[in-house]
């Protein structure tokens, strides 16, 4: 027994030391650590493990930082209401809203820092769309949900001494997400839904929680009557406040939950602050399942909406936000997609037109309104003609009119097509009555001008109409056999106006439109920029189907196609319409703000008063590219 002995000790020691061995190299890998900080205590988990580096400066042998890698709250879930600490506001000034002082509209824009600067932009090309009366109108909330506070404070620096004016004015509110907005979550024991990665899984969780903290704070704040979902890659369309307002007032006799202002994925999405609690409340109940932008559509399905008439889509076409971000926050991920109606139509003329209400007798296709064809906003009306077939434009009173410009066709695949080659410009001095929803009836219609190639340009009608023209009209001729897309009415009030042809957006910012490889080529109705190559096939967003393929021979007839466009130049355009009496929105003035105070800064690294600010002082340099 004693020579055997040595033999069960040796296997004892063995077993123990690879014992030890594996019980060391387990409790020192990382990946270990992170679970057991997980099931011992939540506080400090970060998503997706990686374990955080110090600094953003790391020496060139270390790792690339994640700069949205998220710390756990130590919470098992998201508390509601969502807590809005003292910190939540970087710039800007929330004081509380005196009675009628509620604006028009908020712009919620939630941004991460990337390698290229979209959100500037972004907030460049708002300011440059929206006149100093728009901007009393509206605010301007946005948030910096990056995951670094580091990062996130020097970005807020940055965005305080650009902005200065519009953050003291009131116009912009910076933001910040409070830190019990992210739970301790291990997505490695999650269910993904959508076959999803467990990087793309915490991506779009925290996406689901930026907004719906956005959609608390502005429901909290109160601050607007309508709430637009923005996104900090996109541009906007000339005159977009305006055009808004028309829209709104275009489904005021129905009850809608959202107005879809862009085609692209959940871009453009208008809601009222007042829904804003619930639609917080869905996300997150749900951040967990769906990405944000299935999330605000499952939401709008079960808010039951009414179904809009035939002639009256909630979606505008073309869209007034434009996609430009290439590089997603997401990393490795590019989004070349664009909606490619926003480019459907250059405007001529920077103008804005004169109230009237718009009828026409001729067949409207999909969302193409006679509205927008009249609207300061970029847009056209797409339709299928008869002979003798009119377009109304009608005026609340007799205005001293010195010129009308009416262009019509829009460029498909690099040609202009469907422009009005058989018709004239009639005018009349006194509306008389509504014959149908449809056709005006005025007194004395005098053909003033043909059209030629497509467009009537008149001037000097203060000498022919010296009392005022209360209706204008397009008759279709007898020889029109194609389409008509009436991309552009113009009216100007005095000899002295000049139209100022100025660049848009779109020129200053040149886009692609993407189309499916089955419209190259064809006759069919498809939009194409001019100068820009058609691109390869990819998917498409959906807003492909709005383009109109040829024409169909069964397009069934619209039903009332009278609108009405509300713009607000000056109070002699105030009057009644001259229409059947229904309800009318406020006039522009009725959502001026009271006066807002000089502005707070809750940031106390921002000096407003120093323009030669020393970026060198900032703790830290933003992330190398």
């Amino acid at each position: 027994m004693s020579s055997s002995t040595p033999a069960p000790l040796v296997l004892v020691v063995v077993s123990g030391l690879l014992l030890s061995c594996n019980v060391f190299w387990l409790y020192s890998s990382s990946s270990y650590g992170h679970r057991a900080a997980g099931v011992c205590s939540h506080e400090g988990e970060v998503w997706g493990g990686g374990g955080a580096v110090s600094g953003v400066n790391s020496s060139s042998n270390a790792p690339r930082r994640d700069y949205q890698q998220v710390v756990g709250s130590g919470l098992s879930d998201v508390p509601f209401p969502i807590p809005i600490p003292n910190d939540t506001l970087l710039l800007g000034t929330d004081t509380e809203n005196e009675e009628g002082s509620v604006r028009f509209l908020t712009l919620g824009i939630s941004s991460v820092w990337r390698r290229e600067d979209y959100l500037r932009r972004t907030i460049d090309s708002i300011l440059k769309e929206t006149t100093q009366q728009d901007r009393r109108d509206i605010f301007i909330f946005l948030l910096l949900a990056d995951a670094d506070p580091n990062l996130r404070a020097q970005r807020a620096l940055e965005i305080g001494m650009r902005y200065s004016n519009e953050i003291q004015s009131g116009l912009l509110r910076v933001l910040q997400p409070p830190p019990a907005l992210y739970p301790s979550i291990d997505f490695t024991t999650i269910r993904r839904t959508y076959n999803d990665s467990v990087a793309r899984v915490q991506w779009r969780t925290k996406q689901v929680l930026d907004f719906a903290f956005l959609f608390w704070y502005s429901w909290v704040a109160h601050a607007s009557t309508y709430y637009l979902v923005l996104e900090d890659d996109v541009l906007a369309a000339p005159h977009f406040v305006t055009a808004i307002r028309d829209f709104v007032t275009l489904h005021r006799d129905h009850h809608w939950i959202t107005l879809q202002l862009a085609g692209f994925l959940g871009i453009g999405q208008l809601v009222r602050c007042s829904d804003l609690d619930r639609l917080a409340s869905f996300l997150i109940s749900f951040y967990r399942e769906h990405p944000v932008d299935l999330l605000i559509n499952h939401w709008v399905s079960l808010m039951a909406p009414e179904k809009p008439p035939r002639h009256r889509p909630t979606r505008r076409v073309p869209g007034l936000f434009q996609h430009i971000g290439v590089h997603s926050t997401l990393a490795n991920k590019t989004q070349s997609l664009k909606d490619n109606t926003f480019s459907l139509v250059k405007r001529r003329f920077s103008h804005i037109n004169p109230t009237a209400d718009v009828v026409t007798t001729i067949r409207q296709y999909k969302a193409y309104l006679a509205e927008h064809a009249y609207s300061s906003a970029p847009g056209m009306f797409w339709g299928v003609p008869k002979p003798g077939d009119t377009f109304d434009i009608l005026f609340p009173e007799p205005l001293k009119v010195s010129r009308v410009v009416v262009l019509t066709g829009a460029s498909i695949n690099k040609k202009v097509r469907d422009k009005l080659m058989h018709g004239s410009l009639e005018a009349s001095p006194t509306f008389l009555k509504m014959d149908t929803p449809k056709r005006a009836s005025c007194r004395d219609f005098r053909p003033i001008q043909d059209f030629k190639n497509g467009e009537v340009d008149i001037s000097g009608l203060r000498k022919l109409y010296p009392g005022g023209i209360q209706c204008l009209r397009v008759t279709i001729g007898a020889k029109q056999k194609s389409w008509v897309a009436v991309t552009e009415v113009a009216v100007f009030t005095e000899e002295e106006d000049v139209a100022v042809q100025a660049p848009s957006a779109l020129e200053t910012y040149p886009l692609v439109t993407v189309l499916p490889a089955s419209y190259r080529g064809s006759s069919n109705h498809i939009m194409s920029p001019d100068n820009q190559p058609p691109s390869p096939p990819r998917h498409m967003p959906s807003s492909t189907d709005d383009l109109p393929p040829s024409l169909p021979h069964n397009f069934p007839p619209s039903s009332n196609h009278r609108f009405s466009v509300q713009h607000p130049p000056s109070s002699s355009h105030n009057r009644p319409s001259p229409s059947p009496p229904h309800n009318t929105p406020s006039s522009s003035s009725d959502y001026h703000s009271a006066v807002v105070p000089p502005a707070t800064s809750h940031f106390p690294s921002v000096s407003f008063s120093s323009t030669t600010a020393n970026l060198s002082s900032i703790t830290r340099p933003l992330p190398e590219h």
